[in-house]
């Protein structure tokens, strides 16, 4: 029972190890994020999938990343989390539009660069149309 005890001691201990933890790695330095879809005002009917690509850099390693679809009453349509931790983020994910009325519509992705709030974040704008009555 005793190295049961000790050996979950130990695995506890490794695991604070490397868990997350703050890095003092050029404080100061801005994180990139660079999004290359949508584009700005890029626009979808009903149906049409919107593919979501950017990559997010860092001298420090990120915390992972968020990608968010939001209305204009900023109701979350769209939520994707990824918690893995690299200097460099590669970003890729859809949504299929199944709105049926025309609006604008804000794509945002952030990636927190520590645990306390600090995050590089961009937007962009897309629109999606009517759905075609048959």
């Amino acid at each position: 029972m005793n190295k049961l005890k000790i050996t979950g001691i130990i695995a506890l201990c490794v695991s604070t190890l490397f868990a997350c933890k703050k890095s003092d790695d050029a404080p100061g330095t801005a994180a990139t994020l660079t999004i290359t879809q949508p584009v700005l005002n890029q626009t979808y009917d009903f149906g049409d999938t919107v593919h979501i690509h950017a990559m997010a850099a860092h001298v420090a390693p990120l915390h992972g990343s968020h990608v968010m679809i939001l209305n204009n009453n900023n109701d979350t349509l769209f939520h994707a989390h990824d918690h893995s931790h690299a200097k460099e983020i590669s970003i890729h994910d859809m949504w299929i539009n199944n709105l049926t009325s025309s609006q604008g519509l804000r794509v945002i992705i952030a990636c927190p660069i520590d645990h306390d709030g600090l995050e590089v974040k961009k937007e962009v704008i897309i629109k999606v149309l009517d759905a075609v009555q048959l």
